[in-house]
């Protein structure tokens, strides 16, 4: 998703506002590119 529909089902769904890094995680994204890149 882009920040801008993160930001736009955060306001359709969420009571107060909270900073996009509050709310995605990419870790799981970065642990996948480590694993490959020490598989190389």
């Amino acid at each position: 998703m882009t920040d801008a529909e993160i930001e736009f089902q955060m306001d359709r769904l969420a009571d107060k506002k909270r900073p996009l890094d509050e709310v995605r995680d990419f870790s799981f994204a970065r642990q996948a590119l480590k694993e490959l890149a020490v598989g190389k």
